[in-house]
């Protein structure tokens, strides 16, 4: 007998509680949209050496998402084009470039 899992693409975790019971983990996490909530881009708490206060807010974003489905794995996915309009300075410049296609590998990003 093929069973099929279904896995949501959860881009909103207020709609968790509604998804939960009715999917077999999540396939992707969109984690740009939760990082565009921070109204900060990552590159500058980096630039500004805040690595430790970027990683608390993405394990205080990311835990309770991977408390719930435990201990179904969560795929997470960034995509950096997502935080441009988080009003990044002339100083914090961009290290990586985009892939045209994200979805085709495992890092969507490429060092220049």
């Amino acid at each position: 007998m093929l069973r099929t899992k279904i896995k949501i693409n959860l881009v909103f975790v207020n709609t968790i509680n509604d998804v939960q019971s009715k999917t077999d983990g999540v396939g992707s996490l969109r984690l740009e949209h939760m990082i565009s909530q921070f109204e900060v881009h990552p590159a500058k708490l980096m630039r500004e050496n805040r690595l430790d206060e970027y990683l608390q807010m993405l394990i205080d974003g990311i835990k309770p998402i991977a408390s719930i489905f435990y201990p179904i794995p969560v795929w997470v996915r960034h995509l950096m084009q997502e935080q441009t309009n988080l009003g990044i300075s002339s100083e914090v410049k961009m290290t990586h470039r985009i892939k045209s296609n994200a979805w085709m590998a495992w890092n969507s990003q490429k060092p220049r």
